[in-house]
């Protein structure tokens, strides 16, 4: 007779709590777990356009307007293999976790944890605009007593500061794209570091602060330029 010896498991142990098929297909599956991490598209392609893992860098060029549901519906793994997705905000705002019915934004992150679990990889999101301008060079609306000068050589406004401060959202308001294509526009209080949050001014009737930072956002959303503020006599 066989007995459990020093927490070892016999074949009486096994017969009782396991029949020896079902212990066979569980080790079968632990075995082909996959640790791949490669994403590739299930079909071409509604909301996603492509994937690049070639420039040391993985993004998935997406539709605008698509949610992180209907990405995800179009990606699968190179190999076929179950893993874990989810869609996360962007490095900027601290890679937290986004409702997946949410509209995905430039930035955001699709991370996938391979089927045993011993892999992960990030995706940045990035929009498929081919065709819209990559340029982050701005001027003045018009003319003003407030911008001085801007610098897009050496990437500065130097302004005049009003009596009474400046705010962010007018500041932003006198700006536009030299090319006059469609930029976006924010204003920063620091530089940002690899992996931490940016410190934004969500209030945009903050006043702005000298060596704050104004920031270009090009059209096709790639390209992105800080310009320092300076005030000036």
């Amino acid at each position: 007779m066989f007995r459990m010896m020093n927490n070892m498991i016999t074949p009486k142990t096994l017969t009782n709590s396991l029949n020896y098929e079902e212990l066979l297909r569980s080790l079968e599956n632990e075995i082909k777990s996959s640790s791949e991490t490669n994403l590739t598209l299930v079909r071409l392609n509604e909301n996603v356009r492509g994937i690049d893992l070639q420039n040391g860098a993985e993004i998935i060029f997406i539709k605008a307007g698509a949610t992180g549901a209907e990405i995800l519906e179009e990606l699968e793994l190179e190999d076929g293999s179950d893993a874990k997705f989810s869609l996360n905000d962007s490095y900027y705002n601290n890679k937290l976790p986004k409702d997946e019915n949410a509209i995905a934004c430039f930035g955001d992150i699709i991370k996938v944890i391979s089927e045993d679990s011993s892999e992960s990889k990030s995706y940045v999101i990035m929009e498929d605009n081919s065709g819209k301008s990559i340029s982050t060079q701005i001027e003045a609306k018009e003319m003003n007593s407030i911008i001085k000068e801007i610098d897009n050589i050496n990437k500065v406004i130097k302004l005049v500061e009003p009596v009474n401060g400046l705010m962010a959202s007018d500041l932003i308001e006198m700006i536009v794209a030299k090319d006059g294509s469609n930029q976006v526009y924010d204003v920063q209080g620091i530089e940002p570091i690899f992996d931490d949050a940016l410190i934004t001014k969500d209030n945009k009737l903050d006043l702005v602060t000298e060596e704050e930072k104004f920031v270009v956002i090009s059209e096709n959303r790639y390209n992105t330029t800080r310009y320092t503020l300076e005030f000036v006599k």
